[in-house]
């Protein structure tokens, strides 16, 4: 029985991926009688189904920490309301009541699925496209919302799109009275694309077109020079043709949307138009051989996660006498053709292009994943994972991270949240506030490479912490420069008045132990004890017991 519309429909809608959730907004608002809201988190949903009571739940599959134990954990609190789930590829079985793939979600298919599975029997708002009734090419209004639906995919996937624009004048005709020149070019235009291709009539005289998986300049200029080419040709049977001038541009790294890559493609046509037309030209600002190759990096970031080429592995915290107290998890990146690409060169990239949070994210399940494994071979053990600076920013972090612990099974204790001086002094009482609202779920808490940056000692008393990690900068020195050995030295006494507990990282040699041991620092990480490992191998680390190489330095003392 299809339900009134005259009472609002209800939706939740839950991703973490902005474009996917102003699309679903954006559709939603264009069908008749529904209303909805927006969440993050499942955790977030939850809280609501509590509340309210909701026609609907559209699930975006696409979001970071959306898993198995995720969809469970909303069946069991959304009741009896139906899923729409959406994702790529295949559709998951047993997990939702429909199912939309992204790369051909449209209106019209979300609109069919609400009325499946809700029983919506509404109206879509009227969203046909005006056409060009000469050339058949989709005008303006809809060549643009195809072009926008086509970067925000582009986007999302990390793939490349690129754009030509090409401007028609010179013709005594005019652009109207070119009827048959008209039809012909669009047909020659539309066969050197490819079906998956948008070409469209932008304005008088001009029409652009927008190519999906183009990621490099040549590829994208081979192609122009076909198309004029093919232009060319029908300019031989049409006396008075206008003539073309043509402008080129590539997404992403320059251009982060529809417009401002065609706005891009148009600088081009300025220059093709200046140099008398039947030309190609890129624009000034199109991508360098430094922005290809940050594009190409960033696609292989991605496509390493999805293809498993990142792993975990962890180096060992332990009390100055050697028993092993927890571990730090941290990542590493076999690249197929580059081989092991350092820490410090693909961490801060990931900052830079927003890839930190699906990174953080994989590691932070994959550690709580294993931390019952290292519980059972090392009780008490507590496993240290890194929160970025952008990471500390979400407002759905601590929500993000109890629900990981949630799904995990993993109490709270077990993990220990490693933040920066620079995190927490970005918003100092933001920080305050998430630290605490960590600290009371059980998680420890580290200030990490504390030293390195510009933090005053007085934080430490401010910031609710549990333990403070003293950065290797300074470990380095000791036995070498008097004056790093007694800031080092007032850092753990003025720690150990405030209950903190003091962790050195990177710790190599005997004198530096030596020197730690003196000042009473408690715990210490690095390579006098053992290198970072891969899971596996630290778990067999673990069961061998201390090497035998760390307890003859200690004897020599």
């Amino acid at each position: 029985m299809p339900q009134n519309t005259e009472t609002p429909m209800r939706a939740i809608v839950i991703s973490t991926m902005a474009d996917h959730a102003r699309l679903l907004e954006h559709s939603l608002g264009a069908l008749d009688g529904w209303d909805w809201v927006r969440v993050s988190r499942a955790s977030e949903a939850a809280a609501l189904f509590r509340l309210d009571a909701f026609t609907v739940a559209i699930v975006d599959a696409d979001s970071a920490g959306w898993d198995e134990d995720a969809y469970a954990f909303l069946r069991r609190v959304s009741g009896s309301s139906p899923m729409i789930l959406l994702g790529h590829g295949a559709r998951p079985e047993g997990k939702a009541e429909a199912w939309l793939d992204w790369d051909h979600f449209s209106r019209a298919k979300l609109a069919a699925s609400l009325a499946a599975v809700a029983g919506w029997s509404g109206e879509v708002a009227s969203s046909k496209p005006a056409w060009d009734a000469v050339t058949g090419l989709p005008a303006s209004r809809m060549f643009l919302e195809q072009a926008r639906q086509a970067c925000a995919l582009a986007r999302r996937q990390r793939t490349g799109i690129a754009a030509l624009v090409i401007r028609f004048e010179g013709s005594p005709n005019g652009w109207e009275g070119s009827f048959k020149w008209r039809r012909e070019s669009a047909l020659r235009m539309r066969a050197c694309l490819r079906e998956s291709d948008l070409l469209g009539q932008t304005g008088e005289g001009e029409v652009a077109m927008l190519l999906g998986g183009l990621t490099r300049a040549e590829e994208l200029a081979a192609l122009g020079r076909r198309i004029l080419e093919a232009l060319r040709s029908v300019a031989e049977t049409n006396p008075g043709a206008p003539v073309p001038s043509a402008g080129a541009a590539m997404m992403p790294a320059a251009y982060g949307t529809a417009d401002s890559l065609l706005d891009a493609a148009r600088r081009g046509v300025t220059r093709s138009r200046a140099l008398g037309g039947d030309c190609l030209h890129f624009d000034d600002t199109r991508l360098d051989d430094a922005s290809v190759e940050r594009f190409r990096y960033e696609v292989d970031l991605r496509n390493g996660l999805l293809a498993g080429q990142f792993t975990l592995h962890l180096q060992p915290q332990a009390r100055l006498d050697g028993k092993v107290v927890g571990g730090e998890a941290l990542l590493r990146w076999l690249h197929p053709e580059k081989g092991p690409v350092p820490p410090s060169e693909f961490i801060p990239f990931s900052e830079s292009c927003g890839f930190i949070d699906a990174l953080s994210d994989w590691a932070l399940r994959r550690a709580l994943k294993a931390s019952a494994g290292l519980e059972a071979l090392c009780p008490g053990f507590r496993i240290g994972v890194n929160l970025s600076p952008r990471q500390f920013r979400d407002p759905g972090l601590v929500d993000q991270i109890l629900e990981a612990l949630h799904q995990a099974d993993c109490p709270g204790s077990r993990l220990c949240l490693e933040v920066t001086e620079s995190s927490a002094l970005d918003d100092f009482d933001e920080a305050a506030r998430i630290l605490g609202e960590l600290r009371e779920a059980g998680i420890q808490v580290a200030l990490d490479d504390f030293g390195s940056g510009y933090a005053s000692v007085g934080y430490l008393k401010r910031l609710p912490l549990d333990l403070v990690k003293l950065d290797r900068s300074l470990v380095q020195e000791l036995g070498r420069k008097k004056e790093d050995e007694r800031i080092a030295e007032l850092v753990i006494a003025i720690a150990h008045k405030l209950n903190l507990t003091v962790v050195a990282e990177g710790v190599e040699t005997q004198i530096q132990w030596e020197s730690l041991k003196k000042m009473g620092c408690d715990q210490f990480q690095g390579y006098i004890l053992a290198k970072p490992q891969p899971l596996e191998g630290f778990e067999e680390w673990l069961k061998a017991g201390v090497p035998q190489a760390f307890h003859s330095v200690v004897s020599q003392l």
